[in-house]
């Protein structure tokens, strides 16, 4: 099965929340990089997207947020939203 490429993944979100806040970062440019994934759900009522440098996640409480860098690393090692920090 062919993976979708970056910008057909990009062209999938649009119009979400969580590409609306990657667009207002830069997209492709930014510090998340290209979508490496299509928007999924999460833990309870959460959505997400990850990219190349991290994920945007989406709650009705947060909207939409980046999570990058060595904290993204350190969450997703204990769990992601399913952890003990949710």
């Amino acid at each position: 099965t062919r993976r979708p490429s970056p910008a057909e993944l990009a062209q999938s979100l649009e119009g979400s929340a969580i590409y609306n806040r990657w667009q207002a970062m830069g997209g492709m440019n930014s510090a998340l990089g290209a979508p490496r994934s299509p928007e999924s759900q999460g833990a309870g009522s959460t959505r997400y997207v990850i990219f190349d440098k991290g994920a945007v996640y989406w709650s009705p409480v947060t909207g939409a947020q980046p999570v990058t860098g060595p904290l993204y690393a350190a969450w997703g090692a204990l769990g992601y939203e399913h952890s003990a920090l949710g």
